[in-house]
C-alpha cells in the first residue's frame, strides 16, 4: 500500500499554498490549519544538528560537535483535528507537548511559551519544530496507538500515513476505523529541535557565543599583534590594546603579548618570548606580569622556582623558565611596562562609552563605535562585510534552493525568496477545442511547481504517472491530443515564478 494519487497532489498542493492537510475531501480554502516552508530567518536552525541519535530515553537532549544541546527526544501527544474525519473515520491529528513536559524537561527554556505543557506544535508558526528525517533516517518519528497496550504503527502501516515535521501535523489516508478507534495515532515519538533559530544571530539582543567559533572550532576573532582577546562564559568578547600606565614605578608604556605553546616545554626549559625584551622593564618583577591561560603567576629568582616557591623567573632579555611544564595549546600572557619615565599618559581618548583604539601611539574614540555595559550591547554605524565570510572567503550564510543570499558593502546581509506563488492566472490562448499549446504570464520556477485545472478539475503533470494531460518547457503549456480543452473551457494556473 501506499499513498494514493489523490493524497500526493492534495498534500503537495496544500503544502505550496500554506496549508496544513488534513483530509482528501477538503479543498484548499476549507483547510484551516497552516504549515509552511522553512525560510524566515526565525523558523532556521541556527545550530548544527547532531548526525546520530543512538540510544536515547524520553527527555534526554543530544548535544551537537559543539557540545550544544539542540535536540530533545519526546513522546508527543496526538489530538483529533475537529472536521478532518470523513465517513472512512479521523484523518488529521495535531500533536501536543507531553503533559508533564515542564517538570521532565532539562531543556533551559522550559516553562517559557512556546516550551510549555500540553503546547500544540502547529499553532507556533514554528517556533517549535520537529528534527524531520532529512538530517538522518535516526530522525524518522515513531506512531503508536492504544490497542493493546503501547503498539507502534509501522511506516508502511496500510493506513498509509504522513506526519509534517514543520507543523506536527499527522495524517492518515485510511484511518483503521470511523470515530474515537482505538488503533488511531495517541502517541509520536519525536525529536524537538530547542536550539537557537538565525534570528537570534544579531546584535540587538546581545552577542551569544555562538559567534566566538568557526565550525572547525577555530576562534572566529584572532587577537593581532597588541591585542587580547577574551571570551567570557555568557559570550561577552573582550578585546584589549596595548595600554599606557599614569602611575606605578616606572610610568611608561605597557606592552601586551600573548604566545601559544607549540611543543611541550618541561619544566626547568627556556620558553622564548620573541616580541617581550625585559630589557625594558630593567628585569623589575614589578613591571613585569605573566599570566598561564588566564591566571597571573608569581616570579621569583631560579632558586625560588627549583624549591617550588615561586611559578617562574626571568631568566634572559626574552626568555622565561617555569617550574612546571607547558603544554601545547597553553597561552602564555606577558605584560611588560617600560621603566622610561616618558609615554602616553593613559589618558582615555573621545567620549564616554566609545571603545578606545590606538590612533598613532595615543589612545582614542569615535561616536561610530560605543559600549553599554548597561546592556552589554556593542553598537557600530559602519559593519563591515567581515561577518559574510569566513576566513577560507568563503560565505558566513550560503544560500540554497529557492533562496538568495545577498551581502552589501556595509556588512548588511539580506536573505529573500527568488520565488513567488501566482494564483488563479487565466491562460493565454485560444480556447476551440483544438488548440493544444497556451501560454503562462511569467516562467515557472521549476515545471514541477505548477498545477494546470480546466474547468476547475485539476490536471495530471507529466513524470508523475505513465498518463499526462499536459507538458510545460519556459513559460508553455501543451495539452496532450486526448487532453484538449474543450470550446469555451476556463483554464487556469497556480505555480511557482521566477523573482529577480
Amino acid at each position: 500500500m501506499a499513498l494514493n494519487d489523490t493524497s500526493k497532489t492534495q498534500i503537495s498542493i496544500k503544502k505550496l499554498v500554506g496549508k496544513a492537510h488534513t483530509s482528501n475531501s477538503k479543498g484548499v480554502a476549507n483547510e484551516s490549519l497552516p504549515t509552511g516552508i522553512t525560510l524566515a530567518s526565525s523558523t532556521i536552525f541556527l545550530q548544527g544538528i547532531p548526525t546520530t541519535t543512538g540510544s536515547v530515553a524520553h527527555y534526554e537532549v543530544l548535544d551537537n560537535s559543539l557540545g550544544e544541546g539542540v535536540v530533545e527526544f519526546l513522546r508527543l501527544s496526538a489530538s483529533f483535528i475537529p472536521g478532518s474525519d470523513t465517513t472512512d473515520g479521523r484523518h488529521g491529528f495535531e500533536l501536543k507537548l507531553p503533559d508533564d513536559y515542564e517538570s521532565n524537561s532539562t531543556n533551559p527554556l522550559r516553562g517559557v511559551y512556546p516550551f510549555n505543557n500540553q503546547q500544540s506544535i502547529n499553532i507556533t508558526s514554528g517556533s517549535l519544530q520537529l528534527i524531520p528525517p532529512s538530517f538522518s533516517t535516526a530522525y524518522e518519528a515513531k506512531a503508536y496507538h492504544s490497542s493493546g497496550g503501547q503498539t507502534q504503527i509501522p511506516v508502511l502501516d496500510a493506513r498509509d500515513w504522513n506526519l509534517d515535521y514543520f507543523n506536527g501535523i499527522f495524517f492518515q489516508q485510511d484511518p483503521p476505523g470511523t470515530g474515537a478507534h482505538e488503533n488511531n495515532p495517541k502517541y509520536i515519538d519525536a525529536y524537538l529541535y530547542i536550539g537557537n533559530y538565525l534570528d537570534s544571530g544579531n546584535f540587538s539582543s546581545g552577542i551569544s557565543g555562538s559567534l566566538q567559533n568557526l565550525t572547525d572550532g577555530s576562534s572566529y576573532l584572532v587577537a593581532g599583534d597588541n591585542i587580547t582577546i577574551s571570551s567570557g562564559s555568557n559570550g561577552q568578547i573582550t578585546i584589549s590594546s596595548t595600554a599606557t600606565s599614569s602611575g606605578g614605578s616606572g610610568g611608561g608604556t605597557k606592552s601586551k603579548k600573548a604566545y601559544t605553546v607549540t611543543d611541550s616545554i618541561s619544566s626547568g626549559s627556556s620558553f622564548t618570548t620573541t616580541n617581550s625584551s625585559y630589557d625594558d622593564a630593567g628585569h623589575d618583577p614589578s613591571l613585569i606580569d605573566v599570566f598561564l591561560n588566564g591566571q597571573l603567576l608569581l616570579s621569583g629568582t631560579n632558586t625560588e622556582v627549583s624549591a617550588g616557591s615561586v611559578d617562574y623567573f626571568v631568566s634572559d632579555s626574552n626568555k622565561l623558565k617555569f617550574g612546571f611544564d607547558l603544554n601545547i595549546a597553553d597561552i602564555v600572557n606577558v605584560v611588560v611596562e617600560n621603566s622610561g619615565s616618558g609615554g602616553e599618559t593613559g589618558n582615555p581618548g573621545g567620549l564616554n562609552t566609545q571603545v578606545q583604539f590606538n590612533d598613532g601611539g595615543s589612545l582614542a574614540g569615535d561616536s561610530g563605535l560605543v559600549f553599554s555595559k548597561t546592556t552589554n550591547t556593542l553598537l557600530t554605524s559602519n559593519l563591515s562585510g567581515s561577518l559574510t565570510r569566513l576566513s577560507d572567503g568563503s560565505s558566513f550564510i550560503k544560500s540554497s534552493t529557492g533562496i538568495n543570499v545577498v551581502s552589501a558593502s556595509n556588512g548588511s546581509i539580506s536573505i529573500k525568496v527568488n520565488k513567488e506563488m501566482v494564483f488563479n492566472e487565466l491562460l493565454g490562448g485560444t480556447i476551440n477545442g483544438l488548440n493544444t499549446l497556451f501560454t503562462l504570464a511569467n516562467t515557472p520556477f521549476a515545471s514541477s511547481e505548477i498545477s494546470i485545472f480546466v474547468n476547475g478539475q485539476l490536471q495530471t503533470p507529466q513524470n508523475l504517472t505513465t498518463y499526462h494531460d499536459y507538458s510545460v518547457t519556459g513559460s508553455n503549456v501543451y495539452f496532450t491530443t486526448g487532453s484538449v480543452p474543450a470550446q469555451g473551457s476556463l483554464l487556469l494556473a497556480m505555480y511557482n515564478k521566477v523573482v529577480p
